[in-house]
C-alpha cells in the first residue's frame, strides 16, 4: 500500500523531475522513484530524509538510503528500503544530496496518502 508520495524539484542549477512513492508491506517501507524520474547527475548523489525540513549534511549522513550512479544522468525507477528506524510518516522531506560536494541537488515534500 502506498503511504506517501511527492514530486521532485531540482536545486542548485540541477535538473530533476518526476516523483516518488513509499509503500509499506508488513512494516517494511520501500522508496521508489516514478518511471518519469530524471536527474542530470553529480559526483556522489544519494537520497536521504529530513524530519524537520532542514536539508543538511548531518541529516544526509544519518538517513542515507539510496545512492545513484555517479557522474551520469539517472532516470526511471529505482527502489530501496528506507533505513531501519525511519518512518516516512515522521519525515517532512526526501532529498537528493551530493555526498562528495556536500550540496543539495533536489528535494520533494513528503505527502502522506490516505490520512
Amino acid at each position: 500500500m502506498i503511504i506517501a508520495k511527492g514530486q521532485f524539484t531540482g536545486r542548485g542549477g540541477h535538473t530533476m523531475r518526476g516523483g516518488y512513492s513509499v509503500s509499506e508491506v508488513a512494516g517494511l517501507q520501500t522508496f521508489s522513484t516514478t518511471a518519469d524520474f530524471f536527474f542530470d547527475g553529480a559526483p556522489e548523489p544519494g537520497f536521504a530524509l529530513s524530519p524537520d525540513g532542514v536539508l543538511s549534511h548531518s541529516h544526509a549522513l544519518s538517513s542515507d538510503f539510496l545512492r545513484l550512479l555517479p557522474n551520469v544522468s539517472n532516470s526511471g525507477v529505482v527502489t530501496a528500503p528506507l533505513p531501519s528506524g525511519f518512518d516516512i510518516r515522521e519525515q517532512k522531506t526526501v532529498f537528493l544530496w551530493c555526498y562528495f560536494a556536500r550540496f543539495l541537488l533536489g528535494d520533494a515534500p513528503v505527502v502522506l496518502v490516505g490520512n
